[in-house]
């Protein structure tokens, strides 16, 4: 998936609970704007995809593993189209 200034990975299906649920483990390797140096490589670190489905709703938050440091909570509607705006 891709954020602002982010992209994100889940490797596994997403299973949803009865009450709409889940939380999945995945990856979130931080971007920056200005040049990529030919030699740097990105970093993913360890995350945790979670939150709620209500109809076209999903909520989402995004909490790195290691650091327990909550990246943001976000809300996505189905067939909406998202607000990018990649690092500058």
């Amino acid at each position: 998936m891709e954020f602002d200034c982010a992209h994100g990975q889940i490797t596994q299906a997403i299973t949803v609970d009865k009450h709409g649920n889940f939380d999945v483990a995945g990856t979130l390797t931080r971007e920056h704007g200005g040049p990529v140096l030919r030699d740097e490589t990105p970093v993913a670190s360890s995350a945790r995809y979670s939150g709620h489905v209500d109809g076209d709703t999903l909520s989402l938050t995004v909490t790195l593993t290691k650091e327990k440091q909550e990246v943001g909570t976000y809300t996505l509607t189905r067939g909406a189209q998202p607000m990018l705006t990649k690092c500058r």
